[in-house]
């Protein structure tokens, strides 16, 4: 009932977003709307639509999928996410980015993954600006992590407990499609310098065997070729005794 529900919501919205092209609806929506970023950093954000309109732009092409549905596809432009973290400034023991709706809707993203190339806070879809004002676009997420309608993003110090559920994804887009940007921002000590990948099976078998094969203990050289020609000389002393048995 509730992917229902958000699936309705998302193609409505996306409807709206097509015809909200008014200059005047567009001034109004500005005049009103306030994104806040605030929690672990250093110089808390209050962005308008003009704040963000006057930011360094990036359009990101990508599918919005809701329980394996295709809902739209098209270009989404709006402010990098890690753009907006850079000017406010994040502490060192910032973890995780909690997204809050103007509806009470919560959306939990592990900071890492805030700075992927493609990671947007976007105000714009196909060049008209977007009924729901902001918009999450996480390109490999199913479209309950695109939250919409943001007014609040909360820098945390408390990691991600419990990781995204892509099922509904197509297997294409499960990953994160780049690398992310290259930045100077202060990260925690606790994590990690590179996002985490996951492994297909095939990788995680190599890898097991790998780790299991550094954790056996190895023999000298010496000793090896000592073992070997050691297990030469008792078949070849087998094999004399049978052969002579044979013969009597």
């Amino acid at each position: 009932m509730i992917f229902t529900l958000l699936s309705i919501t998302l193609l409505g919205n996306f409807a709206g977003a097509e015809l909200s092209d008014d200059p005047t609806e567009a001034a109004t929506a500005d005049s009103e709307w306030m994104l806040v970023v605030d929690g672990a950093v250093n110089q808390p954000l209050n962005l308008t639509l003009s704040d963000f309109a006057a930011m360094p732009r990036k359009t990101v092409n990508s599918v919005l999928y809701c329980m394996g549905s295709l809902v739209v596809e098209g270009d989404w432009t709006g402010v990098k996410l890690g753009y907006l973290l850079e000017t406010a400034g994040l502490q060192n023991e910032a973890a995780s980015l909690t997204f809050l709706a103007s509806d009470g809707y919560e959306s939990v993203l592990d900071l890492t993954y805030a700075f992927y190339e493609n990671v947007i806070i976007a105000y714009e879809l196909n060049g008209h600006p977007l009924s729901e004002s902001f918009r999450l676009v996480l390109p490999w997420k199913n479209g309950n992590s695109w939250i919409e309608w943001i007014t609040q993003i909360t820098v945390s110090t408390a990691p991600v407990s419990t990781p995204a559920n892509n099922a509904y994804l197509p297997p294409q887009l499960s990953q994160p499609p780049s690398m992310p940007y290259s930045t100077n921002t202060p990260q925690s000590s606790t994590q990690p310098t590179t996002p985490p990948v996951d492994l297909s099976p095939s990788q995680e078998i190599d890898s097991a065997i790998q780790h299991q094969y550094s954790q056996a203990p190895h023999l000298p050289v010496n000793h090896t070729f000592t073992l070997l020609a050691l297990a030469v000389a008792i078949i070849a002393a087998t094999t004399a005794y049978l052969y002579l048995n044979r013969k009597k």
